[in-house]
């Protein structure tokens, strides 16, 4: 790929995000969106990319996410991936929605992008193990990814201000 090349598709993803962001849950109209449709011939190429973006922030953000569990002895690397996944998710609203508005019919061409998903969350939560066959670590990310989309966030725990710990102490008494 030339450098014109990048600069291209990486306009097109961009502006890409721009449109999901403005039509949220609507399919790219590719034909429609000469910026995008100059960086990638078929909606499939174009959705593949923003996996791979997908995939670029949250590699990162899991990692991360597990070296905070590995310091906490109150938190467990399940619950660290999940948050992670959450977390990018809505901070990076408008590629999450060009994702799920096109995974079904772009499935197909997704489903190696979502296997190394599927496989990076199976592992990283622990509920796999590097010894395992290709096809089991995917299936378990998959339905990992499935309860995770399929169930709320739990609500942060506030940590107690002093003024709160006062509140309790004084109607105690």
């Amino acid at each position: 790929m030339s450098r014109s090349d990048f600069y291209r598709r990486r306009h097109a993803v961009l502006a890409a995000l721009d449109w999901t962001a403005r039509h949220p849950g609507r399919p790219l109209p590719l034909a429609d969106l000469p910026e995008i449709a100059a960086g990638f011939a078929t909606r499939a190429d174009l959705v593949r990319a923003l996996h791979c973006r997908w995939l670029v922030l949250l590699a990162p953000k899991v990692e991360l996410a597990l070296d905070e569990a590995a310091r906490r002895p109150d938190r467990d690397r399940v619950a660290a991936v999940a948050d992670a996944w959450r977390h990018l998710a809505s901070r990076e609203r408008a590629l999450r929605q060009a994702l799920d508005a096109h995974e079904t019919a772009e499935g197909e061409a997704l489903r190696t992008a979502m296997a190394a998903e599927h496989r990076l969350l199976a592992l990283a939560t622990g509920l796999a193990e590097p010894d395992e066959p290709v096809e089991q670590i995917t299936r378990i990310g998959a339905d990992f990814l499935s309860l995770l989309r399929s169930t709320p966030a739990a609500p942060p725990r506030r940590r107690a201000t002093v003024g709160a710990l006062l509140r309790r102490l004084v109607s105690i008494g």
